[in-house]
């Protein structure tokens, strides 16, 4: 009798057939997206640039995520919010690019909101969040976001109001900038140590120290 066996390594090799049709956007180096510069490691956000890492199991992950995040996304739309904007800011020698999950602009009370789905909800925004959304703030000159948070262990939802705040959005202004001059030169930036270096498919090749 012969017995079908399902392994670890068929469903990885399903989980490549699955992307293998994905579409990456490869943005020219004197073009920074603001999630990148937003990055707590902009050292990982240039090797993700250079070094082009095969898709794997987490990239299967967020197309399974990004399709609730599209449907919650189509509600807004249909509540009056401009969903999935687009923009891009030129800054001296750099452009600045990056798309909105939803924005408010009509009325007295126009604001961003930005969705993150994360294992656990933090008792307050991820610093590096918190600088994404004042990169769309300085691009879409709106003064107010909401960053929302919902877990996907045990989907508990919290809101943080987020004002603009001009020293912060200065800072990731120049964290784009220290990314776009380290692509120009071919220089990767220091590393930035964090719980993430734990999970960073470059961790093996890069000092942390």
């Amino acid at each position: 009798m012969v017995v079908d066996m399902v392994t670890e390594v068929d469903v990885y090799r399903w989980i490549m057939d699955a992307l293998k049709d994905v579409d990456v956007k490869v943005l020219p180096k004197d073009v920074i997206s603001v999630t990148e510069a937003s990055s707590p490691c902009l050292r990982k956000a240039y090797f993700d640039r250079v070094k082009a890492p095969m898709p794997s199991p987490i990239d299967f992950v967020k197309l399974v995520g990004e399709e609730a995040h599209s449907r919650i996304l189509e509600v807004l739309r249909k509540r009056g919010y401009n969903v999935e904007s687009s923009f891009s800011l030129k800054i001296r020698d750099m452009t600045l690019v990056g798309r909105v999950d939803a924005v408010k602009e009509e009325g007295g009370n126009k604001h961003i909101v930005e969705f993150k789905v994360v294992d656990e909800v933090p008792v307050k925004p991820y610093e590096s969040h918190e600088m994404q959304v004042q990169l769309y703030m300085l691009a879409t000159r709106i003064p107010v976001a909401y960053i929302v948070y919902i877990s996907r262990r045990d989907g508990r939802v919290r809101v943080y109001r987020v004002r603009y705040d001009k020293k912060m959005a200065r800072e990731a202004v120049k964290r784009a900038y220290r990314l776009f001059l380290a692509l120009r030169d071919n220089k990767p930036p220091p590393p930035e140590r964090s719980p993430i270096c734990n999970y960073c498919p470059y961790a093996l090749s890069c000092s942390t120290r």
